[in-house]
């Protein structure tokens, strides 16, 4: 009788055969359904065979061994080729996938105004290119689609690198003079991401030296300005890179600078030597320590609203750094450890919720082995 039953197509033969688990139940069907098929057919399976494509036994109507030999070998060259088409096509396509996410990280790098890491990156993924080149169309057929990907890249950095490389009045007159586009990396996006990034480092730069000069007169509209162009970029990003926390992380900084100068000059101006006299006796018959400059002073004052509002940033801030560090962001830890700590610095280190805080941070700085 011909066969019907445990029937799968064989690679290795090019057609369908029978399966069998063991080599025992091969045999048993020779045995038992030979001579039904030899009247049927004019031939029967005479010997059984493990066949390495279909991980199995098949029956086979050839008496020669030599024979079957001969076809293990040709399936075992088979096997080779399918596992090796299969490597390279794995290879290919995870080289193609790691290009892709260089392009993204590129249009970032473009957004942020880092020209250089953004033509670095564009260098290896042209690189990249050649080695996918190297693989046949068989493993990648879109060689040519992520080529114009890049390319497009490319395209954009040299538009990018030409404005930015204009004054800035230019600068803001090629942008405005753009059309108006949704998609996150055109153009007009790009450059206007990177107007405000390289806006915000300049006036960080100019209060940081107004402070330095002992000048608060405009750091705070400078500041302010700051803090709106921080908000305007934070609000078409999902998550805060990286560049945007330290660029608050600075901000805050300068701010903590400003108001110690603002307090400093206000009990230079108003404190007398009498007055520090007679506060120092005060403090002297209760038993108390002499009162702290006001300079080492804590800037927020405790159990005052503000205490409150930046008690509880600080606690979002450590829920942030927990799941940066569960997501391997380890780059994204170190930068919101240093932001706590800036913070810190503006509240009274006595104070049990700050302890707390800063035991936590300090293990944080231990686990991602920050000094």
């Amino acid at each position: 009788m011909k066969p019907t039953k445990n029937t799968i197509y064989c690679y290795g033969c090019r057609r369908t055969k029978m399966l069998f688990e063991t080599k025992a139940k091969a045999d048993n069907f020779i045995r038992y359904n030979s001579e039904g098929i030899q009247e049927e057919n004019g031939k029967a399976p005479v010997r059984s065979y493990y066949c390495g494509i279909c991980g199995g036994y098949h029956v086979t109507s050839n008496p020669s061994a030599t024979d079957g030999e001969k076809m293990d070998s040709r399936d075992r060259q088979r096997v080779e080729n399918f596992t090796r088409q299969k490597r390279e096509k794995e290879e290919a396509r995870a080289l193609a996938q790691t290009v892709s996410n260089r392009v993204v990280r590129i249009k970032k790098l473009l957004k942020y105004g880092k020209l250089t890491d953004a033509e670095d990156l564009l260098d290896v993924c042209y690189l990249d290119l050649e080695e996918i080149h190297k693989y046949p169309l068989t493993a990648y057929s879109k060689q040519s689609s992520l080529r114009e990907k890049v390319e497009r890249a490319k395209e954009l950095f040299l538009q990018v690198k030409e404005v930015l490389g204009l004054p800035e009045q230019e600068q803001q007159a090629f942008i405005f003079q753009l059309p108006p586009d949704n998609k996150q990396y055109s153009l007009v996006n790009v450059l206007s991401h990177a107007f405000k990034i390289r806006r915000i480092e300049h006036l960080l730069l100019q209060t940081d030296t107004l402070l330095d000069e002992g000048e608060t007169n405009c750091v705070a509209q400078a500041i302010s300005e700051c803090k709106h162009l921080v908000g305007e970029i934070a609000a078409l990003e999902k998550n805060k890179s990286r560049n945007l926390q330290e660029a608050e992380a600075r901000l805050h900084e300068v701010e903590r600078r400003l108001h110690r100068l603002k307090d400093k000059k206000k009990t230079e101006g108003s404190q007398s030597k009498d007055s520090a006299e007679k506060a120092v006796d005060e403090y002297s018959e209760d038993g108390s320590s002499a009162p702290e400059d006001a300079e080492d002073s804590p800037r927020v004052k405790p159990q005052s609203k503000e205490y409150v509002s930046t008690i509880l940033q600080l606690i979002k801030k450590l829920e942030q750094i927990q799941k940066a560090y569960e997501e391997e962001d380890y780059d994204n830890c170190e930068s919101l450890v240093e932001i706590v700590s800036f913070i810190l610095d503006d509240l009274d280190a006595r104070d049990e919720n700050v302890k707390t805080i800063t035991d936590q941070l300090d293990n944080w700085r231990q686990r991602l082995g920050m000094s």
